[in-house]
């Protein structure tokens, strides 16, 4: 079976979608939160627990970790803990990056991914997460305007 779908083409309209999908677990949480927790089994416990942690508790650390490194190092001067933190977060990037590359050979072209996205991307999805969860956290208006589909397939008639 084959599945099509289309995939945002600009960084806004990327941002759009994950606010709108950030929003949708923060309030399925809210919605089914307390019916997990005090469901008779542990499974809806664990679950409960793995959504918070996944959606909201992970966002606001690592969101939260970072601003501290800036603020330290434009507060201090001093670098170390910064550095300290990028290579952590850089060995562990590697480490996947070779599990994930290590059938697909062209491992120096992912790698340069690799560091675009860590400093980047990652740090986008982070502020927009925690835009959203104060978003929801203060009811404001919420559109679900959904992506605009262009009909525009890749060459060789992948999606």
């Amino acid at each position: 079976m084959i599945a099509r779908t289309e995939a945002p083409e600009t960084v806004f309209t990327l941002l759009r979608q994950r606010y709108r999908w950030k929003r949708g677990v923060f309030q399925a949480f809210d919605n089914n939160a307390f019916r997990l927790i005090t469901a008779p089994s542990l499974r809806g416990s664990a679950i409960a627990g793995f959504l918070a942690l996944e959606s909201f508790i992970l966002d606001i650390v690592n969101f939260g970790i970072t601003l501290f490194f800036l603020a330290y190092f434009l507060r201090f001067g001093e670098i170390h803990l910064l550095i300290t933190w990028y290579v952590v977060l850089g060995l562990l990037d590697f480490i996947t990056l070779i599990f994930v590359c290590k059938e697909r050979g062209s491992v120096a072209y992912y790698f340069l991914l690799m560091v675009v996205q860590r400093f980047s991307y990652s740090y986008l999805l982070q502020a927009w997460a925690v835009l959203s969860l104060f978003d929801e956290w203060r009811s404001s208006k919420m559109s679900w305007d959904k992506l605009d589909r262009l009909g525009r397939l890749r060459p060789g008639g992948g999606a």
